[in-house]
């Protein structure tokens, strides 16, 4: 428009920076690192500062030191959230409502029935072994 440039004096000229130029590049370190594994569908990731376990759909993996998964658990249906307690036991949510809790030795029980809960999809736990 012929007035553009009249009336940038009184309300200023936009400055825009082209997306993911100069400075703003995107963060590429994710798709740049090197894979430690391939796996279908891993989710949930978590540690407790020395195991770090992760879901694919209703399997449970820990991961080892040299980026090789073992399956800990299977389950008749998908895992949709995990946390640590202090105490190193691991609360697993299922896609049923079922939440159980795996011991340190790999034991597991239920903690809270279908019933009572829908849809956890995350699950931390406070300093005193509290579960949220």
């Amino acid at each position: 428009m012929i007035f553009d440039p009249i009336l940038d004096i009184f309300r200023g000229k936009a400055v825009t920076v082209p997306p993911m130029d100069g400075a703003l590049k995107p963060n590429t370190a994710l798709d740049d690192a090197h894979a430690l594994l391939e796996i279908e569908a891993p989710d949930n990731l978590c540690t407790n500062g020395e195991d770090i376990v992760f879901s694919s759909g209703n399997q449970l993996f820990s991961l080892a030191a040299g980026g090789e998964a073992h399956e800990i658990s299977r389950f008749n249906t998908a895992v949709t959230a995990l946390a640590f307690s202090p105490a190193g036991e691991l609360a697993i949510a299922l896609e049923t409502g079922v939440l159980r809790l795996m011991t340190r030795e790999g034991a597991l029980r239920d903690l809270v029935s279908p019933a009572k809960l829908g849809c956890v999809t995350a699950l931390a736990f406070d300093a005193k072994g509290a579960l949220y």
